[in-house]
């Protein structure tokens, strides 16, 4: 549905609110606020000089530096829903470019259709609340109200791949009709970081746009599993939940609790778990390995709606977790291969192993994610587990084809550990002190076979492991001589 366009001179009358809502507006009590020169409803014809209709009490100089008590009833004059859209954002400078990171060609917040909400809410008396399409909810302040405009701070964030706009002033304009209306434009004053590998730039942005009644319906969506993964979650993974728009946490939470039960779901969003909270969505831990090997599928079919009366978009998807079979005391690949692989690995039992049979990931790049590669599987004692090794070896090729400067990596590979209790370790990072062995004539350097650990930090008696490159879960390349990197993986274990 394309969204509302305002021509000059209309007014933005705002969603209808509640009855509720309706009679807050005469019983609300006031709460500090700090207004401008203007507070108070009224002309603004500056022909009427100093001290008119429209200036608070005690206000006859100009500008106006009076500080009075909020009207909240003049706030709640504009409570409802609106959508609103950056048409437009630049440099505050006026500069085009970014110093050292190249910058997209849209902005991040330009185009997105974002929900502004200002209900009836706290000890306040109001909340005001800006949430970027599929992004994080914010809450943001009243510093200014007047019959000209409404001035709100705070920190809201649109974000996309390389690039983040975090806006710290928006200026809604009011009708100059003689109504109390938004005229359906709006100015913002904020700051934009341009992200390029380990470079970051930062400078001061302005923006503006339109403000029009929310007629976009909510959306929900299932987050895709981490790169890393091979596109497949492992059971011990985190399920994430997305919404395009805020809604109440309990409108959704019995469809998604009852799909997958062996996660534990509370609502994220404003740090508060009550069932009529406010989310942008809902994250799912494992509380058990029970969801190995299955598929579980999530539907919704209308009966929730936005505050605007808008009705969800109805949705269907599945969630598929990895089947990393059963769980043991130890993987040594010996005998067979336990536990599950993806990408290009290979058991084998020959020279490249410490002793019996290992798993040999594939040359992979260094520095960027060309596919993803990793073992995983889990883990049983009669005791709680303290600790998971993994034994393991390094390969590389040669850097910028030199064959006597040893190559440097960062983290080409790491053991995680998850559990039930809903916690994921990092392990220790492997050494990466190569020496020229010429074993391999593509990977002449290797490391010799060391011990990588990982404390669960669970206490329970049951863990799953995994082992990846984590390059294929980051936002972009390092700041590295790129090389090929085989890995070898012995065995793995707990105590």
């Amino acid at each position: 549905m394309a969204r509302p366009v305002l021509g000059a001179g209309s007014m933005l009358i705002p969603s209808s609110p509640s009855p509720r809502l309706l009679a807050l507006v005469f019983t609300l009590a006031t709460a500090p606020l700090t207004l401008a020169c203007g507070a108070v409803a009224g002309s603004d014809d500056p022909a009427k000089g100093p001290g008119g209709p429209s200036d608070p009490p005690g206000c006859s100089t100009q500008p106006c530096t009076k500080t009075d008590p909020p009207n909240v009833a003049q706030i709640m004059e504009v409570a409802g829903s609106y959508e609103l859209v950056f048409d437009n954002v630049d440099r505050a400078d006026g500069k085009t470019s970014s110093p050292s990171v190249p910058l997209p060609s849209v902005r991040a917040s330009i185009g997105v259709r974002a929900r502004l909400d200002i209900v009836a809410s706290g000890p306040s008396g109001y909340e005001v609340a800006l949430t970027s399409r599929w992004g994080k909810r914010a809450l943001l302040t009243v510093d200014t109200i007047n019959a000209k405009e409404i001035v709100l701070v705070g920190k809201a964030v649109f974000g996309t791949a390389g690039e983040s706009n975090e806006w710290r002033k928006i200026r809604l304009a009011r009708s100059n009709t003689g109504t109390s209306a938004l005229s359906g434009k709006f100015t913002a004053e904020g700051k934009l970081d341009a992200v390029g590998g380990d470079v970051i730039d930062s400078y001061e942005v302005t923006g503006n746009g339109t403000v029009g009644r929310d007629a976009l319906p909510p959306e929900m969506r299932i987050a895709a599993p981490r790169r890393s993964r091979g596109g497949v979650r492992l059971p011990w993974d985190d399920v994430q939940i997305d919404l395009a728009e805020p809604l109440a946490a309990d409108k959704l939470y019995p469809t998604i609790s009852s799909a997958l039960p062996e996660l534990g779901w509370p609502p994220i969003g404003d740090g508060d778990a009550k069932p009529d909270a406010i989310v942008t969505g809902y994250f799912g831990r494992a509380t058990n390995f029970g969801l190995s090997g299955a598929t579980r599928t999530i539907s919704t079919h209308g009966g929730v709606v936005d505050p605007s009366g808008n009705a969800l978009v109805p949705f269907f998807g599945a969630v598929a977790f990895r089947d990393v079979g059963a769980p043991a005391a130890a993987h040594d690949f010996d005998a067979a291969l336990t536990g599950a692989t993806w990408g290009d690995v290979t058991r084998v039992t020959d020279t490249r192993c410490e002793s019996g049979g290992c798993l040999v990931l594939a040359p992979a790049r260094s520095n960027w994610c060309t596919e993803a590669q990793g073992i995983a599987g889990r883990l049983s004692l009669a005791k709680p587990i303290t600790k998971v090794h993994a034994r393991v070896r390094l390969l590389a090729s040669d850097s910028n084809g030199s064959t006597t400067t040893k190559p440097s990596v960062y983290q080409p590979i790491r053991l995680e550990v998850g559990s039930t209790t809903g916690s994921l370790v990092f392990g220790t990072d492997p050494m990466t002190s190569f020496v020229r062995t010429a074993e391999d004539a593509t990977l002449p350097w290797s490391t010799p076979w060391m011990t990588v650990d990982a404390d669960p930090q669970s206490g329970t008696t049951e863990v799953g492991f995994h082992i990846i490159r984590p390059i294929c879960d980051s936002l972009g390349g390092l700041p590295y001589p790129d090389v090929n990197i085989g890995v070898i993986v012995d065995s793995v274990w707990a105590e």
